[in-house]
C-alpha cells in the first residue's frame, strides 16, 4: 500500500536551497582553485605595491625637504653655485614633491645671483607654473622675471611682471615697491600714461607707506616734466 507523500515544509525547502548553494560554492572552488589562488595573490601584490609607493613618496618628500633646507642655508650665506648643484640634483631625484616645487624658486634666485639670467627666468616661470601656494614667493618670482626683463631692456615686459608681483603680494609695502618698479619700466618704455595711472592709483590708497609715497611723487614729477 502506497503511503501518502510527506508534505515538505518551507523550512525544509529553505534548508535544501542552502545545501544546494553550499554545494555550488564548493564545486566552484574545487573547479577554480588555481584562479582563486592567483586572484588572491594579485590582490595582495596590488596592496603591497600601493604600500611601497606610498612609503617611497614619503621618503622622497623627506629627502627633498632636507635637500631644499640645506640649499636655503647655503643661499643665505651666498654659496650660490652649491645651491644650483644641490637643487638641480633634487629636481632630478625627487620630481613631483612639494619641497622640490619650492626649491625651483631658490634655484632661480641662485642662478640670478650668478648672472645666469635666462636660467633664472626659466626657473622663476617653472615655479609660478607649478601652482605656487606661497603668495610671497609667487610675488618674488614675478619680480625676478621683471628684473631679468629690465636687465635686457625689455621694459614693457618688465613692467607687466612687476605689476603681477604687486597683485600677488599681500604686503602693502612690497606691493607699492613693485608698483614703483612697474612705473619706472613703463616710463623707460615711453608709456607715460600707464606709468602715471599706476602712480596715481597707488598714491590714492590709504595703505601707501610714506617712503613709497615720496618715491611716487618723484616719478610723478619726472613723468610730468617729460610731457611738458
Amino acid at each position: 500500500m502506497l503511503r501518502a507523500r510527506k508534505k515538505i515544509t518551507k523550512k525544509e525547502l529553505k534548508h535544501d536551497a542552502m545545501l544546494e548553494m553550499i554545494y555550488k560554492v564548493e564545486t566552484y572552488v574545487r573547479s577554480n582553485s588555481k584562479l582563486i589562488i592567483y586572484g588572491g595573490s594579485a590582490l595582495l601584490a596590488i596592496i603591497l605595491i600601493s604600500v611601497m609607493m606610498i612609503r617611497s613618496k614619503q621618503e622622497a618628500e623627506i629627502s627633498a625637504t632636507s635637500a631644499v633646507g640645506i640649499a636655503q642655508y647655503k643661499l643665505l650665506f651666498g654659496d650660490f653655485q652649491d645651491v644650483v648643484v644641490r637643487l638641480e640634483d633634487a629636481l632630478r631625484k625627487y620630481p613631483g614633491t612639494k619641497a622640490v616645487k619650492e626649491g625651483r624658486f631658490y634655484l632661480a634666485s641662485a642662478n640670478f645671483q650668478l648672472g645666469n639670467k635666462e636660467e633664472a627666468e626659466r626657473n622663476f616661470s617653472d615655479y609660478i607654473n607649478s601652482g605656487s601656494d606661497d603668495r610671497i614667493l609667487e610675488a618674488s618670482a614675478y619680480a625676478g622675471i621683471g628684473a631679468v626683463r629690465e636687465d635686457k631692456q625689455d621694459f614693457t615686459a618688465a613692467a607687466e611682471n612687476y605689476r603681477k608681483a604687486a597683485l600677488a603680494s599681500e604686503t602693502p609695502y612690497l606691493s607699492n615697491k613693485y608698483l614703483l618698479s612697474a612705473t619706472r619700466n613703463y616710463y623707460y618704455a615711453g608709456n607715460d600714461e600707464e606709468a602715471l595711472d599706476i602712480i596715481n592709483n597707488m598714491m590714492n590708497l590709504d595703505k601707501a607707506a610714506e617712503n613709497t609715497l615720496n618715491e611716487g611723487e618723484y616719478w610723478k614729477a619726472v613723468i610730468s616734466s617729460r610731457k611738458e
